[in-house]
């Protein structure tokens, strides 16, 4: 991307890319994914060894270098992917309505994450990419974007009217924030509309930090941006940053405004930090300590927060590694799940904290067993924010490169395939041995089909 276009990537969450490739790569994507959907059935993340063709698209110079410029250099494709197929719409008797078998959501919202939750991130930190194999005109249902909704705690009506089609031709990229608000739009047309949603994830900490340019407020407005915090937009994306841009002297307010919100925001489908949390998180280094200090507090609500915070601070919350390993021994995996994310962000020992990684990647904890969300359980996520953890910390010894290895075949499949990139990254022979017997057993014959060739 131009400065220009990662300046409104920032501000508007969107960047429309067109890959110099072949059309007539694009053809054979769009013949390959209508055989696979309408021969077979919709392969969810399997979508790619189906079509490895899609590959050549995520290659493209391209692509990498804008992924790199908004997730930093070692990003990885998320394990999660899918084909959305929108079919033609259908005239009924309340009105024209999705085509029967759409697997495409007409409508607005933000997207949860895979398996579980996870919370929603200022910084970016998780990316998407949009493709779509054939021309798709406004006519043809394209993805529909409400800019800048990345930042926003919850959508209204005002957000609805500035939504637009972000239509293209065959081989457009659309690359989003993970958490702008998006949809489907009517397809208007005979022919059935693809697109294929990857999902990247930032796996290195930034090198340095700057805030939205803006006045630096009056220590008497304090009160009034406290007060904001958590209403309405845009006052309260206002507030959170202008706090920020306050300083020191914010530190201790919002932490007090943090300390005060008991009632927990925790949901499996979606999860918005509090205003406070994410102030302190862009306030910055000032802010460790006072935050460390509400790893305890009473209400876990209050702890995610703080957790949450100094994970977002990275490497500048180093000094509070250790008593986030203290918070990987809660019963509660919401509370271990967020202190696993901010582990991999800031930094820690390895020698202390690979044994309580070992722990929950190999062991199982029977109070975390119960299905949550379409049939994933607190355990699932646990591991593999785990996994995650490793891959962000880049630890190659010995010993950790064992602990892959032996998580490998995980029954969370996220584990292994964000292992396999620990695995590739170390380069050592054992772990590439490792990963190409794991991957010669998952591997998909895209030349069989249905009804053509099974074996």
């Amino acid at each position: 991307m131009t400065t220009a276009q990662h300046q409104e990537f920032l501000r508007d969450g969107y960047a429309i890319l067109h890959p110099a490739l072949p059309a007539s790569l694009h053809a054979q994507i769009q013949q390959r994914l209508a055989f696979v959907l309408k021969q077979e059935f919709n392969l969810g993340n399997n979508i790619l060894p189906a079509v490895p063709e899609l590959q050549q698209v995520l290659d493209t110079p391209e692509l990498v270098a804008a992924l790199t410029q908004v997730l930093g250099n070692g990003y990885v494709l998320h394990p999660h992917r899918f084909c959305h197929n929108n079919e033609p719409a259908q005239q009924t008797d309340t009105g024209v309505k999705a085509g029967a078998g759409t697997n495409a959501f007409i409508g607005w919202h933000q997207d949860s994450h895979s398996p579980l939750a996870r919370p929603r991130h200022h910084a970016c930190r998780y990316a998407m990419v949009l493709y779509y194999p054939q021309d798709t005109p406004q006519e043809h249902g394209p993805t529909q974007l409400i800019p800048g909704t990345h930042y926003s705690r919850e959508l209204t009506e005002a957000d609805y009217v500035r939504g637009f089609q972000a239509a293209g031709p065959a081989g457009t990229c659309v690359l989003v924030h993970f958490d702008i608000a998006h949809g489907g739009s009517l397809n208007l047309l005979e022919q059935t509309r693809y697109m294929v949603k990857f999902v990247f994830v930032r796996t290195e900490e930034p090198e340095s930090f700057a805030l939205p340019t803006q006045p630096v407020p009056d220590i008497a407005e304090l009160p009034a941006l406290l007060a904001a915090l958590n209403g309405p937009e845009p006052a309260r994306l206002h507030a959170i940053y202008s706090l920020a841009a306050l300083g020191e002297p914010a530190v201790a307010p919002l932490c007090a405004a943090l300390a005060s919100r008991t009632d927990s925001g925790w949901a499996e489908s979606a999860i918005v930090m509090d205003d406070a949390a994410y102030a302190l998180a862009a306030l910055g280094a000032p802010a460790v300590t006072a935050l460390r200090g509400l790893l305890d507090h009473p209400s876990e609500w209050v702890q995610l927060n703080a957790i949450f915070a100094l994970g977002e601070l990275g490497r500048r919350a180093s000094a509070a590694s250790d008593a986030l390993i203290g918070k990987l021994t809660s019963p509660s995996h919401p509370v271990v799940r967020t202190a696993l994310d901010a582990l991999g962000q800031l930094g820690a020992d390895e020698a202390v904290l690979l044994p309580e990684l070992r722990r929950l990647l190999l062991t199982s904890n029977p109070d975390w067993q119960e299905p949550l969300y379409r049939t994933w359980t607190g355990e699932n996520q646990v591991r593999v924010n785990a996994i995650c953890a490793l891959l962000k910390l880049g630890w190659h010894s010995d010993e950790a490169l064992d602990l892959v290895i032996a998580s490998l075949n995980d029954p969370c499949g996220y584990v292994g395939g964000f292992g396999i990139e620990i695995l590739e990254r170390s380069g050592k022979p054992k772990a590439l041995r490792a990963a190409l017997h794991y991957l010669k057993a998952h591997r998909w014959d895209n030349t069989l089909g249905k009804g053509v060739r099974t074996y």
